[in-house]
Protein backbone atom coordinates (compact mmCIF):
# COMPACT_ATOMS: atom_id res chain seq x y z
CA UNK A 1 0.00 0.00 0.00
CA UNK A 2 1.04 3.86 -0.13
CA UNK A 3 2.48 2.76 -3.75
CA UNK A 4 1.58 5.14 -6.74
CA UNK A 5 -1.39 4.16 -8.89
CA UNK A 6 0.49 4.50 -12.02
CA UNK A 7 3.22 2.03 -10.52
CA UNK A 8 -0.10 -0.75 -9.60
CA UNK A 9 -1.14 -0.29 -13.20
CA UNK A 10 2.31 -0.76 -14.82
CA UNK A 11 2.16 -3.62 -13.47
CA UNK A 12 -1.05 -4.95 -14.45
CA UNK A 13 0.04 -4.40 -17.78
CA UNK A 14 2.91 -5.86 -17.36
CA UNK A 15 0.85 -8.98 -16.64
CA UNK A 16 -0.92 -8.66 -19.50
CA UNK A 17 1.02 -8.58 -22.17
CA UNK A 18 3.20 -11.67 -20.49
CA UNK A 19 -0.04 -13.51 -20.48
CA UNK A 20 -0.97 -12.60 -24.18
CA UNK A 21 2.94 -12.79 -25.69
CA UNK A 22 3.02 -16.50 -23.81
CA UNK A 23 -0.10 -18.07 -24.88
CA UNK A 24 -1.57 -15.71 -27.75
CA UNK A 25 1.10 -14.96 -30.15
CA UNK A 26 0.57 -17.33 -32.94
CA UNK A 27 -2.78 -18.52 -32.14
CA UNK A 28 -3.94 -17.01 -35.50
CA UNK A 29 -4.83 -13.74 -34.03
CA UNK A 30 -4.37 -10.26 -35.83
CA UNK A 31 -2.19 -7.68 -33.88
CA UNK A 32 -5.33 -5.62 -33.69
CA UNK A 33 -7.14 -8.39 -32.00
CA UNK A 34 -3.94 -9.05 -29.47
CA UNK A 35 -3.89 -5.44 -28.54
CA UNK A 36 -7.36 -4.97 -28.21
CA UNK A 37 -6.81 -8.18 -25.56
CA UNK A 38 -4.51 -6.68 -23.82
CA UNK A 39 -5.94 -3.72 -22.65
CA UNK A 40 -8.78 -5.62 -21.53
CA UNK A 41 -7.04 -7.92 -19.38
CA UNK A 42 -4.90 -4.95 -18.19
CA UNK A 43 -7.71 -3.22 -17.06
CA UNK A 44 -9.44 -6.55 -15.63
CA UNK A 45 -6.46 -6.78 -13.28
CA UNK A 46 -6.25 -3.51 -12.55
CA UNK A 47 -9.73 -3.84 -11.63
CA UNK A 48 -9.13 -6.42 -9.38
CA UNK A 49 -7.04 -4.87 -7.14
CA UNK A 50 -9.79 -2.10 -6.40
CA UNK A 51 -13.11 -3.34 -6.70
CA UNK A 52 -15.06 -5.99 -4.85
CA UNK A 53 -18.01 -6.37 -7.26
CA UNK A 54 -21.25 -4.84 -8.07
CA UNK A 55 -22.26 -2.47 -5.07
CA UNK A 56 -25.45 -3.83 -3.65
CA UNK A 57 -26.33 -1.77 -1.12
CA UNK A 58 -25.16 1.57 0.75
CA UNK A 59 -25.57 2.96 3.88
CA UNK A 60 -24.84 6.44 5.30
CA UNK A 61 -25.58 6.58 8.68
CA UNK A 62 -22.96 4.13 10.49
CA UNK A 63 -21.10 3.96 6.85
CA UNK A 64 -21.55 0.47 5.21
CA UNK A 65 -21.37 -0.84 1.99
CA UNK A 66 -22.21 -4.37 0.63
CA UNK A 67 -21.20 -5.83 -2.51
CA UNK A 68 -22.80 -8.85 -4.89
CA UNK A 69 -20.68 -11.44 -6.56
CA UNK A 70 -22.45 -12.16 -10.01
CA UNK A 71 -19.21 -12.71 -11.38
CA UNK A 72 -17.40 -16.21 -12.37
CA UNK A 73 -14.22 -17.39 -11.38
CA UNK A 74 -10.83 -16.49 -13.75
CA UNK A 75 -11.09 -14.32 -16.21
CA UNK A 76 -14.81 -13.95 -15.98
CA UNK A 77 -14.89 -12.24 -12.84
CA UNK A 78 -14.67 -8.44 -14.47
CA UNK A 79 -16.28 -7.47 -17.44
CA UNK A 80 -13.39 -6.22 -19.05
CA UNK A 81 -11.89 -9.91 -18.92
CA UNK A 82 -15.66 -11.35 -20.30
CA UNK A 83 -14.37 -8.57 -23.04
CA UNK A 84 -10.71 -10.22 -23.31
CA UNK A 85 -12.20 -13.96 -23.89
CA UNK A 86 -14.85 -12.89 -26.24
CA UNK A 87 -11.98 -11.30 -28.45
CA UNK A 88 -9.84 -14.03 -28.28
CA UNK A 89 -11.35 -16.06 -30.99
CA UNK A 90 -8.28 -18.81 -30.40
CA UNK A 91 -10.57 -20.40 -27.34
CA UNK A 92 -7.36 -20.38 -25.21
CA UNK A 93 -8.01 -17.38 -22.53
CA UNK A 94 -11.80 -19.55 -22.35
CA UNK A 95 -9.58 -22.66 -21.36
CA UNK A 96 -7.44 -20.47 -19.08
CA UNK A 97 -10.28 -19.05 -17.12
CA UNK A 98 -11.95 -22.43 -17.05
CA UNK A 99 -9.15 -23.83 -15.90
CA UNK A 100 -8.77 -21.42 -12.68
CA UNK A 101 -12.52 -21.71 -11.86
CA UNK A 102 -12.45 -25.60 -12.06
CA UNK A 103 -8.83 -26.97 -10.89
CA UNK A 104 -9.85 -30.50 -10.45
CA UNK A 105 -11.34 -30.85 -13.86
CA UNK A 106 -10.01 -33.38 -15.74
CA UNK A 107 -10.12 -34.00 -19.33
CA UNK A 108 -10.27 -37.24 -21.55
CA UNK A 109 -10.17 -37.99 -25.43
CA UNK A 110 -11.80 -40.69 -27.15
CA UNK A 111 -10.94 -41.76 -30.09
CA UNK A 112 -12.79 -44.28 -31.93
CA UNK A 113 -11.31 -45.91 -34.93
CA UNK A 114 -12.81 -43.88 -38.33
CA UNK A 115 -13.88 -41.12 -36.28
CA UNK A 116 -12.83 -37.79 -35.23
CA UNK A 117 -11.37 -37.85 -31.72
CA UNK A 118 -13.85 -35.95 -28.93
CA UNK A 119 -12.94 -34.33 -26.30
CA UNK A 120 -14.50 -34.05 -22.61
CA UNK A 121 -14.25 -32.20 -19.65
CA UNK A 122 -15.88 -33.59 -16.39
Amino acid sequence: MGEPVSTSVDAQIAIATTLVDDNLVGQGLSEAALKNIELFLSAHFTLLTVENGPLAKKMIGEASEGYHNVYKGGLLSTRFGQQAVMIDTSGVLAELSDRSENPGRKTATLEVVGTTPTTTSW
